[in-house]
């Protein structure tokens, strides 16, 4: 498992390619960056597998070149559908930039992915339906097979209102009420247990795939998801400062805030926060756990209106 993070944009190689191409994309850089090797063995996955491969090649050269697109394609019988981080799931963002260049082939492989996903998130929430423990969280949960399941939908302009509204709907059911809004579990029905409150497992994760669901799809049904995860984001906790895991991560949900509702008092709030971090204490170099994180969001908090979550923009 932690082999595998190394690959996609939890990695360092095509992260540090990514900010690259988020600098020349904005000005700071003269040349956009060459494409880094792709790994020989990974998952499809954009943040943790091939698919940053093919999303990089898609933004830097305008094109996912015939043999990256054969390996990429044939990857989909490995790892759990509906993991974004890992996972199939995960894989949705690099179909819907590939699409640009791979047209059919690309919404042919979305099609199938997107039925896969359905099919996961139907099963998830059957077992949550008889009182069985599900994950949540946004790395492998519900909310980012849900996230990613809408991105298929919008892809291949398919509807998908009742598996949203029932996986929305257990989302909520499984909600910590909180002062002003609410946290979430790593895994349904464990009242007691510990869990993250980061972007990986718990509510800033939650929140972040409400905001860009309502963003893609426009269902208001998202709006009371995103509302109350959101008042619980910049709660300080004994986490580490990384961007998978601690407060990096809850800084970035502020800024998608920011850039989905124009409120500049979250931006504001993401930058008293990101003050807070040390970056001397990010003992590792890539984006999900190192120093790639820190810098990352600095461009980030910098030009916020600009530069992307990797293979997340503002629109599809």
């Amino acid at each position: 498992m932690t082999d595998t993070y190394r690959n996609g944009f939890l990695g360092v190689r095509a992260m540090s390619a990514y900010v690259a191409w988020c600098r020349y994309r904005i000005g700071q850089r003269r040349r956009a960056p060459r494409l880094p090797p792709a790994p020989a063995r990974t998952l499809v996955g954009v943040w943790g597998g091939l698919g940053a491969h093919v999303a990089l090649a898609q933004l830097c050269e305008g094109r996912v070149p015939e043999p990256l697109w054969r390996r990429f394609a044939a990857g989909f019988t490995h790892g759990n559908v509906g993991d974004f981080f890992l996972g199939t799931a995960g894989a949705v963002p690099a179909l819907a930039l590939a699409a640009a260049s791979r047209g059919v082939a690309a919404v042919r492989l979305a099609r199938a992915v997107r039925a896969r996903i359905a099919r996961h998130l139907g099963a998830t929430l059957a077992r949550h339906a008889r009182g069985r423990p599900i994950r949540l969280g946004f790395a492998h949960g519900l909310a980012g097979a849900l996230l990613a399941y809408d991105m298929a939908n919008v892809l291949v302009g398919a509807d998908a209102g009742e598996l949203r509204g029932r996986a929305i709907a257990a989302l909520l059911d499984t909600a910590r009420p909180a002062r002003d809004g609410a946290t979430w579990p790593t895994v349904s029905g464990d009242g007691n247990g510990t869990s993250l409150h980061a972007l990986c497992n718990g509510g800033p994760g939650i929140c972040l795939a409400a905001l860009l669901g309502l963003r893609y799809t426009r269902d208001a049904r998202y709006a009371e998801l995103a509302e109350r995860a959101l008042a619980t984001v910049a709660t300080v906790t004994p986490t580490s400062h990384s961007m998978c895991c601690g407060t990096l991560g809850r800084v970035e949900v502020l800024v998608e805030a920011y850039r989905t509702t124009g409120d500049a008092a979250l931006l504001r709030l993401a930058r008293e926060l990101f003050a807070d971090v040390d970056r001397a204490k990010l003992v590792e170099p890539g984006w999900q756990r190192g120093t790639l994180g820190h810098d990352f969001t600095a461009l980030r908090l910098a030009a916020p209106d600009d530069v992307d979550l990797p293979a997340l923009p503002l629109a599809l």
